[in-house]
């Protein structure tokens, strides 16, 4: 009877320990699939900067088309290409859209600020807070049409994959 008594205890230890690995695993999978769709949310969020940027893009290219370009010596921002001021372009995630072209450079440059109130703590690609996450279109005219390109402060998770993140 002590062989048996034995014998019992290893398979009622075996037992609980397989519950307790596969509640481990149910806990890792629940915090993944919590990581993931967080990540989705904040991500369908910030989509928001490209709807209110592309009607933007379009003012900029017809400006360039217009003008032959984007004049080189001369500084340009939101009012200069006839559209409202930065805190004007606003939704309910992006809190501010500025254009703004530099002297002596020929490319216009869109800055979309994400709004920390609705959405914080947003990280880099390094896991760092950001105090002031932004995606930036960079536009370049090629005597024909302005090409975009995006980039961002915010990690590439929060991007579409059209735009680069750090």
């Amino acid at each position: 009877m002590t062989v048996t008594n034995q014998k019992s205890k290893p398979k009622s230890h075996s037992k609980q320990a397989t519950i307790l690995i596969a509640l481990v695993i149910l806990f890792g999978l629940g915090y993944a699939i919590k990581t993931a769709y967080s990540a989705f949310l904040t991500r369908s969020k910030v989509a928001e900067a490209f709807l209110l940027v592309h009607p933007i893009q379009n003012t900029l290219n017809e400006f360039a088309v217009k003008n032959a370009g984007y004049p080189l010596s001369v500084e340009l921002e939101n009012t200069s290409f006839g559209l409202p001021q930065p805190f004007e372009i606003q939704g309910t995630y992006i809190s501010s859209v500025v254009a703004h072209k530099e002297v002596e450079n020929s490319q216009v440059t869109i800055f979309a600020y994400i709004n920390t109130q609705i959405i914080p703590d947003l990280e880099d690609g390094k896991d760092i807070l950001l105090t002031n996450p932004y995606i930036k279109f960079l536009g370049t005219f090629d005597g024909k049409s302005t090409q975009w390109e995006c980039s961002s402060n915010l990690a590439k998770r929060y991007l579409p994959n059209n735009c680069s993140g750090s």
